[in-house]
């Protein structure tokens, strides 16, 4: 199997989920902004900020799962409420 050409070369490579999602981690830490790990087409790992690359959820212990896609919440269910 032959991997794709990386769309984003200028990117850290991570060869594994877990080395990808501590980075990540690390990364949130220091910059305050969330960063997740992705699969590339490349056949590597890389970490993102998009919203858009966030379709897959990197355990801690390295186990890969399909993010599911979350109901909206209706109007007024977050806990918020006027006093009365």
């Amino acid at each position: 199997m032959t991997a794709e050409p990386c769309s984003t070369p200028g990117k850290v490579r991570y060869a594994t989920p877990i080395t990808a999602r501590r980075s990540a981690d690390r990364d949130t830490a220091i910059h305050g902004t969330r960063h997740t790990p992705y699969p590339c087409e490349c056949g590597w790992w890389h970490t993102t900020t998009s919203e858009r690359d966030r379709k897959i959820r990197v355990a801690r212990d390295g186990t890969v799962y399909a993010r599911k896609k979350r109901k909206a919440k209706p109007p007024g269910s977050d806990g918020d409420h006027e006093a009365t």
